[in-house]
């Protein structure tokens, strides 16, 4: 799985070298190189290559990219695809929406000599219309109209925003304090981490500012390489934006947010390097080379370090609760890492730290809900049972964390069931429970094998009148290549003419 991560990334590291040509025709190749280069060995990346489920952002990445290299060649053959594979990037991730902005900036105004107003109407439609057949398509599920759960994130958005009405004093904040973020980030990568929770508000909300007073006075100044290049990251941060506004995820700010914004701080570095080889002056030339490649060789090896982290849960979680010690949910992580290794009591540390830290979300719920599980082999189900029930009506309406609960409490009764040590009373009340266990985790998921479940308890209770229906209702539900259909379906006719005898 991790490889085609790997192998996206590269098709992205090429689109980047062809694009760099192409905007470089006059310079020496080593430029152009050193461009890509910056691109496939930015440590910002490593988040977006090595975490699989950032798998959308490198293809909405790819697509971008590859729009872009066709837009260059300007010709409406190209332009047609170029809208096509922005409408195929947007598909992958919202992130790709960036592009059509920078594509009209770029056509209007970088490169409005070179497009003829033909050319230009063309694109302007095609563009349009890949648009509206995206919304077309996807407004049902866009998660920007469909999001409940909203995280809150302290520095970022106050806990007393969580609720409240958006204001637009509040939206203009979040949004230099985002974009100076994340521009630091590009350019100064470090510290790494894996979740973002805490930021310098103060400081980034003037250093947003200051960015976007350099870009606009760029734009201005001289429409060159430089200015586009910012413009390019810029374009691409503004979905980013809209996710830290909106609570969209776990952390607001996150590294793999700007991995297409990258590419941009690459030409950046590009074109600052073109402008240098031109100087007279060798003494200076010699100093910006070396400083950039300083830079090159300490981009490399952070990379490579950040990789070794990612490569191992444990690794990674330990990295992240160093440097985001009050994140309750690295530390539920941190703690199933631990587990995996062995080392239970450890675990079930992090796992109370997790809920005490997160006292009031439903992650809390989930983390209480561990502890218990670590607590399974040595507590008695009287006492655990009743601390099952009570998370799971602390979950209330949350689907997936009544789901984990139920599934958890369902597996310790299970466990308990085996031990030939308990009376059969003790297992006529566990066996009972696990019914009403199963009879709510029915309506959530899998119902199918949920209702044959409740048929086999109902049958080793000795109450073969209830257990039909649900045996019925079993193989009623359940898809032709489910294990338990057949029987289920066997167990019904068979009941049923016992019960009929």
């Amino acid at each position: 799985m991790h490889l085609e991560n790997v192998v996206i990334h590269l098709f992205n590291v090429i689109l980047a070298l062809i694009i760099a040509k192409k905007l470089f025709p006059k310079a020496p190749l080593w430029i152009v190189y050193l461009t890509a280069f910056i691109f496939a060995s930015h440590p910002i990346n490593t988040e977006a290559v090595d975490w699989i489920s950032a798998r959308t952002d490198l293809l909405a990445g790819f697509f971008s990219l590859l729009g872009f290299a066709f837009l260059i060649k300007k010709k409406i053959p190209y332009i047609t695809i170029s809208a096509t594979s922005f409408l195929a990037g947007l598909l992958c991730k919202e992130s790709a929406i960036g592009f059509i902005l920078f594509a009209f900036i770029f056509v209007f105004f970088f490169y409005k000599e070179e497009f003829s107003l033909k050319q230009k109407l063309f694109f302007t439609f095609v563009f349009i219309l890949a648009l509206a057949c995206y919304f077309f398509m996807r407004y049902p599920e866009l998660r920007f109209w469909n999001i409940k759960e909203k995280a809150i994130i302290p520095n970022i958005i106050p806990k007393g925003k969580a609720t409240a009405p958006i204001s637009v004093t509040y939206t203009i904040g979040v949004f230099f304090k985002v974009i100076g973020f994340y521009f630091k980030k590009l350019f100064i990568p470090w510290p790494l981490n894996f979740a973002i929770t805490k930021i310098n508000k103060t400081f980034y909300l003037f250093f947003g500012i200051f960015v976007l007073l350099l870009i606009a006075y760029s734009l201005v100044k001289e429409k060159n390489g430089v200015s586009m290049s910012l413009t390019w990251s810029l374009c691409f941060m503004l979905v980013a934006v809209i996710v830290a506004l909106k609570r969209l995820a776990w952390t607001p700010l996150a590294e793999r947010y700007v991995y297409i914004s990258s590419f941009g701080m690459a030409l950046f570095v590009g074109y600052t390097m073109l402008k240098v080889n031109k100087l007279d002056s060798l003494r200076l030339k010699k100093a910006v080379f070396s400083a950039i490649g300083i830079y090159a060789s300490v981009f490399v090896i952070s990379t490579a370090y950040r990789n070794y982290i990612w490569k191992d849960n444990y690794r990674l979680y330990l990295d992240t609760v160093k440097k985001s010690p009050d994140f309750g949910p690295a530390h539920n992580e941190l703690a199933i890492a631990l587990l995996a290794k062995g080392r239970k009591e450890e675990a079930k540390k992090e796992f109370e730290i997790a809920a005490k830290l997160t006292k009031g979300s439903p992650m809390s719920l989930i983390a209480e809900s561990n502890v218990l599980m670590l607590e399974q082999e040595k507590a008695d189900p009287e006492k655990l049972l009743p601390q099952y029930d009570m998370l799971i009506n602390k979950s209330g309406d949350n689907k997936n964390i009544k789901c984990t609960i139920l599934r958890s409490a369902i597996k310790y009764i299970s466990h308990v069931v085996l031990d030939k040590k308990i009376s059969e009373k003790e297992r006529y009340m566990l066996y009972k429970k696990e019914i009403e266990y199963f009879k709510k985790l029915a309506p959530l998921e899998n119902k199918a094998f949920c209702c044959y479940r409740i048929g086999q308890l109902y049958l080793a209770l000795g109450n073969k009148k209830k257990a039909v229906p649900y045996f019925k209702r079993a193989y009623e539900l359940a898809d032709k290549d489910a294990y338990f259909k057949k029987p289920a379906y066997k167990l019904f006719k068979k009941i049923s003419l016992e019960i009929g005898k």
